[in-house]
């Protein structure tokens, strides 16, 4: 069948009014989408919003003073040094365990070591060391003695406890040297403290003679 001139045209006209009306459909939908999504609860987003810029402020700031370890929570502990998210929580576990009495006893917990412990001193409220008449007590000096600068030939100056002393002091026992005394100080650090005599006879180089020298100068508090 043949379309006359006008017949083609006409049906030109109808083919762009079908196109313009599908087009305006189109141009609709999107207005209805936005029409049916639910409102925004903007006020809870800038709530959201303020409360996480307040916690990331309050753990930027430095601590105010010193804090218990017995007591603080884990969002206190975080900002000590060197401690993070799974440190803390293992110092929680610790002292519901057996609360802390010094700062060495930081060293009980998974992670911490002497030198760690040491870093924490003045931002925690433990003091560090045990009293001088404890330590005159196990050692059977008096605390005159106890608080002399050097108790004697060999023992080092200040805390006699094995597990609180650094290399200097180990080096002043006869026949530790700077290598030896390295290497009793990762093995207590690997340890977290040393728990026996039998341990410390375990390093290497440590032999029958060092051990008794150890033993008659520096005590080991369980």
């Amino acid at each position: 069948m043949t379309l006359s001139g006008d017949e083609r045209r006409a049906l030109a006209i109808i083919v762009g009014l079908l196109v313009i009306a599908s087009g305006a459909r189109w141009l609709e939908r999107p207005q209805r989408v936005l029409e049916e999504l639910p409102a925004l609860d903007v006020a809870a987003l800038e709530a959201a919003s303020r409360e996480g810029r307040d916690e990331a402020r309050a753990a930027a700031e430095p601590l105010k003073g010193p804090i218990d370890p017995n007591t603080a929570p884990a969002a206190d502990l975080v900002r000590l040094p060197g401690v993070g998210p799974s440190l803390a929580e293992r110092i929680i576990e610790e002292r519901e365990r057996a609360q802390f009495r010094y700062l060495e006893d930081l060293t009980r917990v998974r992670g911490i070591g002497l030198t760690l412990a040491t870093a924490m001193a003045g931002r925690v409220t433990l003091p560090t060391g045990p009293p001088r008449e404890t330590v005159a007590r196990n050692t059977g000096l008096t605390p005159v003695e106890t608080a002399s600068p050097v108790v004697s030939e060999t023992t080092p100056a200040g805390s006699l406890d094995i597990n609180y002393i650094g290399s200097s002091d180990l080096q002043k026992v006869r026949g530790i040297g700077p290598a030896l005394a390295a290497r009793l100080i990762a093995r207590r650090d690997s340890l977290g403290r040393f728990a026996s005599w039998e341990q410390i006879d375990e390093v290497a180089g440590i032999g029958p003679v060092v051990l008794a020298r150890l033993k008659e100068t520096l005590i080991l508090r369980p």
